[in-house]
């Protein structure tokens, strides 16, 4: 078995890994494994996954402290940036190749003493499969010898220059392409192929002639036109330059917005790290195909696979992967350009109008409106000598799907050319911390669980192929190191921390997770925020599940409390019957009585009082030999055995999952720490007398007497035989065995976590087993610190059960850990729009906010203020307010999760809508198991929560797409903010579909509220709340439920309902694969298409209707928990309680007119949903 391996994943946001080091005591022995050079005294093991992607001469960047990798050695020192080494090994660390090219690039805050932090970027020579992992040894010494950097041929040949139209330029040439950029203008404005062919083609010509053109002319000239070739609107300055990447960092006059690029040998990536928050922005491809755009024969094609030739044009969110690419069939050569990030923004092609001389590809654009918000977002684009889509897909992953990187604690070779057994780097506690990330910059965040809170970090754990049951993860974290890397330092509040469990878009699982912080030694609040942070994966998580959980913490000012849990390891001193000071720990799984002089465990009680271990002071094997470890022989002076007086034991920290203590000899050559958890107890050997040898043993009773001829010996191989039989030999594989009590129907198991080829024994003495990892007879095997040790009582006694839970306890979980976010708490306000240049074109839907066409490209003008009753002029165009995040994996299992999907932003001025198509909301999971018959559910289960909707028929086409109640149920239309908090709890949806004419594979579900109000669109419109829109099969029997936190629902134009006062109308709204609602077809009742002539309703209503469906919605107030379906789809005969006392209307007669549409009604009052404009050309999933 090989180091232990942390996995981290490359987080999507800025590609970088976080380093984890682990954090034994210090303390390191030599190492002569396979070294490649005892000049180098150390290294550390870097495996590379290519995480589901082929890879063809792949830069891997590791973020990595090569401060912390010696501290945690207990190493400390100078770090030499010279002596790095990048050599590749096998699986049995024999050199592949020694001289891999790297370049090491210091992080903004680097000190070679205290903060050896940077980004290690080296080459995977060569292809690398899908799922191939490659093992990189990185060799590294400290300050006092002379290294000289090795000479690699430099792939990214930077230098500056003057261009032909006088701007200061970077010029980086690259196998794949040169690269021109304006460093004033910060945007790129040539990208030449090999065969001098400009696929940008930036010029002073004046328009789409030249001046227009550029890569990612990211801000509209209206907000700054910040990071476009051409203009002097920036200022540019470099980070780095090596063999395998360039960086420089472009920053915008105002200081308001920040942009990094890294260059590689195949592609150039951009990092937002900044943005003006009051501003959207997008990213475009303004340029030339192959030198000129050929629109008749140059190729567009979307990363779904869809392809038209340039002289086409499309809008529309590009479904999942966010990636475009050009092809000149002439040239047999491509260009692609990828958002890394899959959003549900609208995303848009076409070729300038009327010229046809430039591409407008728009990564979150329609027309003049942008969608992007926030930083963190990434752009890459590169050039390829490929067409085909099979091709061009494998090298456009390549480029931004990122590896799977685990870095191994460092390894201590003092050079003395002795063979020493390694380290056992597998058995640190816990995991590492995680150190150094690219400087990232702090922006509001939405989904976020409580805003008192201004910080968290994404902690993802899989289960590692084993299921888990009730797992306490641990964490090794440095608080202090996630606040720098955020650009906002200071002092952890210990006591803020909060750990929430959240689905795949943030929604929350459960915020009440148990968890306790241990300091490290070294803890300093302010300068070293270090310890391990422990919490429970409650429940049962599959074997190659992973959970996600946001850590929140905030710095000291505030008071926090931190919450209370059941304590599931309760610690405490007593005095045993045998006089001796003894820890006694009670758990669920068992009761350790540890004595604290000898250093060992004395007791091992199960919930039928029976003692498996069972020492006392009768003499030999009858009590006095017996004990849990008993790790050193009486001639090495007996250490870690109960019924001694030679060592000290004192308490570390105890809290609610986790209690430890140390031990040490008398000697002081010896130490052993104990972490025991709610299942189990385990043992790190920190400190070893380099001139002995050990063993670790189990000398008890199993059951609490052993029964030669019924207990069962188990080895990890499934061998199993009575205890009446001796044996000895290397246990293959992994190490552990486990003795079972058959009239109980328990078991005790002992897992060496180390494989290792050293003898194993087990045989009886008298009335006690002798079983040893490392022994045989007399002889001891074992050797060195970090091994470990952990042993446990479980109810099971069969092999496939047992099995799972001693792998479930010692195989490692794969832990990475994200950047840090930063939010403030307050919802920044986006500022008003400058007036339009051109005179639009306005056209009003009686059934939309008003839609409004410009010219391609045109600026938005403002609308008036909330409180103004003006009518819109012709000087207003659409600009889009809601942003539209990524939806949950639904399944038909309910949860209390509560998800925002939609989360709009409301300007300062209200503006038309133009609300991108959610169509990357992932794909809810569906049972096709029709539910209970339907039953009429109650009212209300508890005051907690109200029913608020409950269609239980077919909508027809007469409901119009939007089957609702008018006016909404009595009993859940009153006062949704006092006395009880409704207004910000959860909406709970479950939809249920029992039948349709045609089976529709792609049905758009949500759920709107509408009120009585007035909208400066027009004085026949409604305020509007809708929930996340979710997609679904038609299928009979699909079920589909969600949830949506309400504060985070779309808003029609930002304007929130009044939720003390009653709501006109509730219904649920029925749309197409487009979003479009499948509704008349009249002009009037055109949903979503606005002024686009091309798009058309769904023609076939015929095929949908009549609908038959159970559309059923709860609220539930905040901080409460949902009592689940069953409460109300099949309640049973029992009546059950009705809300009555919270629903207190404010106004005393509802709306006389009748709102709900007819094909022959006219539209001026109708409340129903103005449902969002779809682009021109939307492409279906």
């Amino acid at each position: 078995m090989k180091p232990k391996l942390i996995v981290l994943t490359l987080g999507a946001l800025l590609l970088s890994v976080l380093v984890f080091s682990a954090m034994p005591p210090a303390g390191s022995a030599a190492i002569d494994d396979g070294w490649w050079d005892a000049g180098w005294p150390y290294r550390t093991l870097v495996t590379v996954n290519a995480a589901g992607h082929p890879r063809v001469d792949k830069p891997a960047e590791a973020v990595i402290n090569f401060t912390t990798l010696l501290n945690n050695l207990g190493k400390p020192g100078t770090f030499e940036p010279k002596s790095i080494r990048v050599v590749e090994v096998d699986n049995s660390d024999s050199v592949i190749d020694d001289n891999v090219p790297f370049q090491f690039d210091k992080a903004g805050n680097y000190n070679a003493s205290t903060n050896a932090a940077g980004t290690l970027t080296f080459l995977l020579n060569g292809s690398t499969a899908s799922n191939q992992a490659r093992r990189f040894h990185i060799y590294f010494d400290k300050t006092g010898k002379t290294y000289t950097l090795p000479s690699f041929a430099d792939q990214v040949v930077m230098t500056s220059m003057t261009d032909g139209f006088g701007f200061d330029t970077y010029k980086v040439v690259t196998n794949a392409g040169t690269y021109r950029y304006h460093k004033t203008g910060g945007g790129f404005a040539s990208l030449i192929d090999s065969n001098s062919k400009d696929w940008i083609s930036w010029s002073t010509a004046s328009g789409n002639a030249g001046d227009f053109r550029g890569i990612p002319n990211m801000v509209n000239p209206s907000d700054g036109g910040y990071f476009h070739p051409g203009r002097t609107t920036a200022s540019t300055s470099f980070i780095g330059d090596g063999p395998l990447r360039a960086s420089f960092k472009s920053v915008s006059e105002d200081g308001k917005w920040e942009v990094q690029w890294d260059i590689f040998p195949k592609t150039a990536r951009m990092t937002v790290l900044k943005v003006d928050d009051t501003k959207k922005y997008w990213f475009l491809y303004e340029g030339t195909p192959g030198g000129a755009l050929e629109p008749n024969t140059d190729l567009v094609t979307k990363s779904n696979g869809s392809q038209v030739t340039a002289g086409q044009e499309w809008a529309g969110d590009i479904p999942d992967e966010e990636w475009v690419y050009f092809t000149d069939p002439g040239l047999s050569r491509s260009l692609f350009v990828i958002n890394h990030l899959d959003d549900a923004y609208i995303d848009s092609y076409k070729p300038s109008a009327n010229d046809n001389l430039m591409t407008i590809l728009g990564y979150g654009r329609l027309g003049g409106s942008r969608y992007i918000k926030g930083a963190g977002t990434q752009l890459s684009f590169g050039l390829v000598n490929q067409t085909t889509f099979a091709d061009v897909s494998k090298t456009v992953r390549d480029a931004y799907k990122p590896l799977s990187i685990a870095i191994s604690p460092a390894e201590y070779n003092p050079g003395s050319g002795s063979t020493i057994t390694p380290t056992m780097t597998e058995t640190t506690i816990g995991t590492p911390t995680a150190t150094g990330t690219p400087t990232a910059t702090s922006i509001p965040v939405a989904g976020w669980w409580d805003t008192n809170w201004p910080y968290r970090t994404l902690v993802t754990i899989s289960a590692s192929g084993h299921p888990r049951d009730d797992k306490p993860a641990e964490v090794d974290i440095n608080f202090t190191a996630l606040l720098n890397l955020l650009g906002k330092p200071g002092a952890l509040e210990p006591q803020s921390i909060r750990v929430v469990e959240v689905n795949n878009s943030d929604g929350i699982i459960n915020d009440n997770i148990p968890f306790q912080f241990d300091k490290a030694d070294n803890f300093d609040a302010s300068n070293n925020a270090v310890g391990t942070l422990t919490f429970l994966l409650t429940g049962n998580t599959s074997a190659n599940q992973t959970r996600r959980f946001h850590i929140y913490f905030d710095k000291t000012g505030k008071a926090y409390t931190l919450p209370s849990f059941t304590d599931q390891v309760e610690l405490s001193s007593m005095t045993d019957g045998f006089g001796f000071d003894t820890y006694k720990v009670v758990t669920n799984a068992g009761t350790y009585q540890y004595h604290k002089t000898g250093g060992g465990f004395a007791n091992l009680f199960d919930s039928g009082s029976n003692d498996w271990i069972s020492w006392s002071t009768a003499s030999g094997n009858a009590g006095d030999f017996r004990g849990i470890p008993n790790m050193i022989n009486p001639d090495d002076g007996g250490y870690f055995h109960p019924g001694r007086t030679t060592a000290s034991t004192s308490l570390i920290s105890d809290g609610p999952l986790r209690a430890s203590f140390k031990s040490v000899s008398e000697d002081g050559k010896w130490e052993v720490r104990w972490d025991i958890f709610p299942k189990t107890a385990r043992m790190t050997v920190l400190k070893a007398d380099g001139t002995k040898k050990y063993w670790f043993l189990y000398e008890g009773t199993p059951g609490g007497v052993l029964e030669l001829n019924s207990d069962l010996v188990t080895r990890s191989d499934g061998t199993q035989k009575t205890a009446a039989n001796a044996w000895s030999g290397d246990i293959p594989d992994e190490e552990w065995a486990y003795f079972t009590d058959v009239g109980l129907g328990r078991s005790l198991f002992m897992a060496q976590h180390k494989d290792d080829t050293l003898t194993d024994s087990f045989q009886t003495a008298g009335p006690m087993t002798v079983f040893g990892f490392g022994r045989s007879g007399s002889s001891r095997y074992l050797t060195s610190t970090n091994r470990q040790l952990s042993f446990g009582l479980v109810d099971a006694t069969s092999f496939a059960d047992v099995s799972k839970a001693v792998r479930d306890t010692y195989k490692l979980l794969n832990i990475a850990i994200s950047p840090a976010e930063y939010n403030p708490g307050v919802t920044p306000t986006p500022t008003n729009t400058p007036t339009a240049t051109s005179e639009p074109t306005i056209t009003y839907n009686n059934y939309l906010p008003f839609i409004i066409d410009l010219p391609w490209g045109e600026v938005p003008a403002t609308l008036p203020p909330p409180t103004s009753t003006s009518t819109p002029t012709a000087t207003l165009v659409a600009t889009a307010t809601p942003t539209i995040t990524e939806t949950p994996t639904i399944t038909a299992t309910p949860t209390n999760t509560a998800t925002p999907t939609i989360t709009p932003t409301p300007s300062k001025t209200p503006t038309p809508t133009i609300t991108p198509t959610p169509s990357k909301t992932p794909t809810p999971t569906v049972s096709p198991t029709p539910s209970k018959t339907p039953t009429p559910g109650p009212t209300a289960v508890s005051g907690d929560e109200i029913l608020v909707f409950d269609w239980n028929k077919p909508a027809t086409k007469d409901d119009h797409g939007f089957p609702g109640d008018q006016p909404p149920m009595e009993t859940a239309n009153g006062n949704w903010v006092t006395p009880q908090n409704f207004a910000e709890g959860t909406l709970y949806v479950r939809v249920e579909i029992r039948s349709i004419p045609v089976v529709q594979n792609n049905i758009q579900l949500s759920f709107c509220f509408w009120q009585k109000g007035k909208l400066p669109s027009g004085e026949n419109f409604r305020l509007e709340t809708c929930s996340g829109r979710k997609k679904i099969s038609g299928s009979p029997g699909t079920l589909i439920e969600w949830s949506d936190k309400i504060p985070e629902m779309y808003k029609k134009e930002g304007y929130p309902i009044d939720w003390t006062k009653p709501r006109l109308r509730n219904a649920a709204a029925i749309k197409n694969s487009q979003g479009i609602p499948v509704s008349d077809s009249a002009p009037e009742f055109r949903w979503g298409c606005g002024t686009n002539l091309s798009c058309n309703p769904e023609a076939n209503r015929d095929a949908w209707y009549p609908l038959d469906m159970r559309f059923t919605v709860v609220v539930v107030q905040k901080g409460k928990s949902f009592s689940g379906w069953d409460n109300y789809i099949n309640p049973g005969s029992t009546p059950m309680p009705v809300h009555t006392a919270t629903l207190t209307p404010t106004e005393t007669s509802m709306p006389t007119e009748t709102p709900t549409p007819t094909e022959t009604s006219t539209p001026t009052e109708t409340p129903t949903p103005t449902e969002t404009p779809t682009p021109t050309e939307t492409p279906t999933e």
